[in-house]
């Protein structure tokens, strides 16, 4: 579609007045024009005073029209769009609003409480997600968890660098485009982070605890990538899943260590071993009543 503007050759007014007339004749030819002038009344001579406002409408809808995401908005300012509408004392106005793929991504941003993972990957969804050899069950599990239910927990385990997280972010994505608050937080730098706030900052520690205790939708990273300890298998992670188990929250984990793993890694009592196996055994009671499911991958 040819754009519409203004001749910076013309000399005369009679020349501009034949410009804008021209403008005018094309711009009332155009449905969405149409639509607009009967929307908000416009009256001729109201359309002939602002023809300046509905020409920059309509090359902003010719813009929007082009685009094929965010990031290549080609406007001034990214992601808005024009509105024409009437203020207070009936004159037509022109305002700037968020385009809807713009809308969306700041919903997004809001949705998560904790986000470890870049920009980049908000795009990423279900569709995204493919049936991969040795991922297959996996992959097919996740795409077809429902919604609306909060009871489909999965534990999966493998390889570093095996595609554990990325059916997951596509999941989490998912969640948030439809109004469910979700943390995907890498263990290693949560734990750091309490760490850091402990014990000069009682506020930020409970704020960050409750963030991921009250969620709607958790994702635990790699899980066993932090420095294991009863404070962290005690009164961390058992504690944000204790929570969760309680209120019918959903929980997700990545790991590089099966169940088994887990459960001797977090044996860490320099007293005595029976009682800290019990503690772990426990420990990995809670991980299973979050995550039912409990998948392998397997790369070969």
């Amino acid at each position: 579609m040819q754009q519409l503007k203004f001749n910076n050759n013309i000399k005369s007014n009679s020349e501009l007045m034949k410009a804008k007339s021209k403008i005018a004749d094309e711009l009332l030819a155009k449905k969405e024009i149409k639509d607009l002038i009967e929307k908000l009344n416009v009256s001729n001579e109201e359309f002939n005073e602002y023809l300046g406002y509905f020409l920059s409408y309509y090359e902003d809808r010719c813009s929007c029209k082009k685009c094929e995401n965010i990031d290549k908005c080609s406007k001034e300012i990214t992601g808005t769009i024009i509105k024409l509408s009437r203020d207070e004392n009936g004159s037509i106005v022109r305002e700037y609003t968020l385009c809807s793929r713009k809308e969306q991504l700041r919903k997004m941003y809001s949705n998560y409480l904790i986000r470890d993972f870049n920009d980049e990957l908000l795009k990423i969804t279900l569709d995204n997600v493919e049936n991969r050899k040795g991922r297959f069950k996996y992959e097919k599990m996740i795409m077809e968890i429902d919604l609306n239910s909060m009871e489909e927990g999965v534990y999966v385990y493998g390889p570093s660098s095996s595609g554990k997280s990325y059916p997951l972010i596509a999941l989490c994505n998912e969640y948030v485009s439809n109004n469910k608050k979700c943390a995907f937080v890498e263990v290693k730098n949560f734990i750091d982070s309490l760490k850091s706030t402990m014990n000069y900052n009682k506020d930020q520690y409970n704020d960050l605890m409750n963030k991921v205790k009250n969620v709607d939708v958790l994702v635990l990273d790699n899980l066993g990538e932090e420095k294991q300890s009863e404070w962290v298998r005690d009164d961390v992670i058992g504690a944000i899943l204790d929570y969760r188990n309680k209120n019918h929250l959903l929980t997700f984990i990545t790991s590089c260590y099966s169940l088994d793993d887990i459960s001797k890694m977090y044996n860490v009592s320099k007293v005595n071993y029976e009682i800290g196996k019990l503690k772990a055994s426990k420990f990995v009671d809670k991980i299973k009543a979050a995550c039912p499911h409990e998948i392998k991958i397997e790369l070969k």
